[in-house]
């Protein structure tokens, strides 16, 4: 094993662990605040190959949180920033770049049916559709699946592996779509680079503890980080948010 990912071994992190991931194929859907981070995570831990979507363009708003925005990249696609940032700290992996939002093309979805994980790092709140649709083929085909939207207190990881649909119908029922795209206007309002960074790093270990088999504490359940009141708690699911 190479000294890079000698360094990423503890208890949890098995050389058995570090091996298995070598050899995954893992998807990163946004490469914004949240995304931009997970990306880096994965790439400094040692994947096999990443695909990941986004068709947004740095901004200076994004200068605050979103790793690839400089000065001298605003105006730039994210994604083919974040490439090759990527390629740089570790050129082992193969990227697979789609410089469009997910779902423009109809091989999108074919192309997520060969990942082993996924990251849901886009706007969930402005695209709840999307979501559905990616989380629906993620449970219905069995592949886990991790949506961590930050909050104005803290962030919330939701993982789903459970093949049972019937919760849909928090996402399909009018009032409550009304009511996360809501509260979602409010929360990508403001969002800072260390809450990224903590939300992108609590849902990259989750994966860790998905693939040790060990400890997966927040398997079909939310696990809401309070970074205010320093708390964490969680529920089943979605729960009534």
């Amino acid at each position: 094993m190479q000294k890079r990912y000698e360094k990423n071994l503890d208890e949890l992190l098995t050389p058995k662990v570090q091996e298995s991931l070598l050899q995954k194929h893992i998807a990163v859907i946004g490469a914004g605040g949240q995304g931009s981070y997970v990306l880096e995570f994965l790439a400094r831990l040692g994947v096999a190959s990443i695909s990941f979507w986004d068709g947004d363009i740095y901004e200076e708003s994004n200068l605050n949180r979103q790793l690839g925005c400089l000065k001298s990249t605003i105006g730039l696609k994210k994604v083919h920033v974040l490439y090759e940032r990527l390629k740089d700290i570790n050129p082992e992996i193969y990227y697979n770049v789609h410089d469009w939002y997910f779902g423009m093309d109809p091989a999108d979805k074919d192309e997520i049916l060969s990942v082993d994980f996924i990251f849901y790092c886009a706007d969930c709140y402005q695209n709840i559709d999307t979501m559905r649709d990616i989380l629906r083929v993620a449970i219905v085909n069995g592949i886990p699946m991790i949506d961590c939207p930050v909050t104005l207190l803290g962030g919330y990881v939701h993982i789903d592996t459970n093949r049972d649909l019937s919760h849909f119908d928090l996402t399909t029922q009018n009032e409550t779509k009304q009511k996360r795209e809501t509260l979602g206007k409010q929360v990508w309002s403001n969002q800072s680079a260390y809450k990224c960074a903590i939300m992108a790093g609590e849902a990259v270990n989750q994966m860790v503890q998905y693939f040790s088999d060990c400890c997966f504490a927040s398997r079909d359940s939310t696990l809401h980080i309070d970074l205010y009141h320093h708390r964490y708690s969680q529920q089943d699911r979605f729960g009534d948010f």
